[in-house]
């Protein structure tokens, strides 16, 4: 280039654009032919840029080396904020403590989450009188013992010296997802990879969210209005209804969302073909959306829902992906090893006192 100098601003001629991060150069050039200016230019950007990398690799006093110096600290800062916050994620709380009703519904499925992943957890169980007293309590004397929302589950745990106390299944069990997720490589309950929310693969993860929230959205409402309902004779109709109308159709719709969510119609199985088991997830892997299917479709069939005792089974045997999911949950080695654990400690409990 035949003039060049340095200035506060910078100003580019014609309209060829050559600036560099380390030092803040006015390049002007005055050629007469563009063709020039072309050959010029480059061959002023290639040294600018060796330049540079001097600059930056050896850590010039220089300005460019002070604006490189201050390029990666604020990259370290940035790498650093980043790790501490994968660091808190990572880290497993103390004194994990699930609060629920002595039944699966809700709950089932972040007691089997914690559990499959061997994360250390008390699990809560109250009676419904000990909850009613609670309630009761909580009107009276105008302090909140209920949780946030006056619902179970609650989750209770220590982080980073601070208590926390959350609420709502679904906002729990992702939680209790993410941090199975850390605990893969660790696990020693089982050959199979612990369930988790895979929050790394947006396909995998809106698989997960598009099953939670249909179950969410389809089943609990029909059987709530169902046991808020006081007039027995409307609570017949209503149930009736629910069973040969509105549960059939919502399974169907369920059953064809697990084909579609693993490829296609060719994963479809049949009731002659019964004892074939799915996931969730194409991969095969189990999920959080696995163990809540499993916690529904086992509240359905456990006979606390007394009218669903009985036609439940019947029901839902003809929706086989559905009870696919369902099986391959219960044939884990860990899941029988959950529900050993928690018979075990029922039965321990209804022990006459000696």
């Amino acid at each position: 280039l035949r003039r060049r100098r340095r200035a506060k601003f910078v100003i580019y001629y014609k309209p060829k654009l050559y600036f560099t991060c380390a030092t803040i150069t006015v390049t002007i050039a005055t050629c007469s032919t563009a063709a020039a200016a072309a050959r010029r230019g480059c061959h002023f950007r290639r040294r600018r840029f060796l330049l540079l990398r001097t600059k930056v690799r050896g850590g010039s006093e220089g300005g460019g080396g002070r604006l490189a110096a201050a390029t990666t600290k604020t990259r370290k800062d940035t790498v650093m904020g980043a790790s501490f916050s994968s660091s808190s994620q990572r880290q497993i709380p103390q004194n994990i403590r699930l609060y629920y009703f002595d039944i699966s519904a809700r709950a089932e499925a972040i007691r089997l989450c914690l559990y499959m992943a061997g994360i250390d957890f008390e699990d809560v169980r109250l009676q419904f009188d000990e909850w009613a007293v609670l309630k009761k309590n909580e009107t009276e004397l105008g302090t909140q013992q209920t949780g946030p929302m006056g619902q179970m589950p609650i989750l209770k745990f220590t982080l980073d010296g601070k208590e926390h106390m959350l609420c709502q299944s679904r906002s729990i069990l992702r939680y209790v997802g993410r941090l199975a997720a850390t605990r893969k490589s660790s696990n020693k309950k089982g050959g199979d990879a612990v369930p988790t929310y895979p929050v790394h693969d947006a396909i995998a993860s809106l698989i997960v969210d598009q099953a939670l929230d249909s179950l969410e959205d389809t089943f609990p409402g029909s059987f709530r209005a169902i046991m808020a309902e006081k007039d027995e004779a409307k609570k017949q109709e209503m149930i009736q209804e629910v069973l040969n109308k509105k549960l059939p159709e919502a399974l169907r719709r369920l059953d064809a969302l697990i084909v579609s969510s693993n490829g296609g119609p060719s994963l479809t199985t049949t009731a002659e073909n019964c004892e074939t088991t799915t996931t969730w997830l194409p991969s095969g892997v189990l999920s959080i959306a696995d163990l809540s299917t499993y916690a529904f479709v086992d509240l359905c069939l456990s006979g606390f829902i007394a009218w669903m005792k009985e036609p439940g089974a019947a029901l839902l045997n003809g929706y086989p992906n559905v009870m696919g999911v369902h099986r391959r949950v219960l044939q884990d080695a860990r899941t029988k090893a959950w529900n050993s654990k928690v018979t075990a400690a029922k039965n321990k409990t209804d022990e006459p006192a000696s």
